[in-house]
């Protein structure tokens, strides 16, 4: 269980006994979870297919660490607009 989907309340009953009272959002954990995957999935796709366009239509083999890291900083930059045009 992740403590970002767990909220608790503490109530007093009848007796005046604190109670603590718990509930664990699983259904947001696991939209959570599965668009964390989609993410990460789409960024492999998306990053397999670039790299190969980029290496078909290169003259020189490219460098692959360098093409990481710049797919990387673009994908990441575009997810967030995305994350955020969503959230207005």
């Amino acid at each position: 269980m992740d403590n970002e989907f767990f909220k608790t309340n503490f109530k007093y009953n009848e007796a005046g006994e604190l109670v603590l009272e718990g509930e664990y959002d699983m259904v947001g954990e696991m939209v959570a979870e599965i668009t964390a995957q989609k993410e990460t999935l789409w960024k492999r796709f998306c990053q397999d297919v670039c790299e190969k366009m980029v290496a078909y239509y290169s003259e020189d083999s490219i460098d692959v660490i360098h093409f990481h890291k710049v797919f990387n900083e673009k994908f990441n930059e575009v997810t967030k607009y995305w994350k955020e045009e969503n959230n207005e």
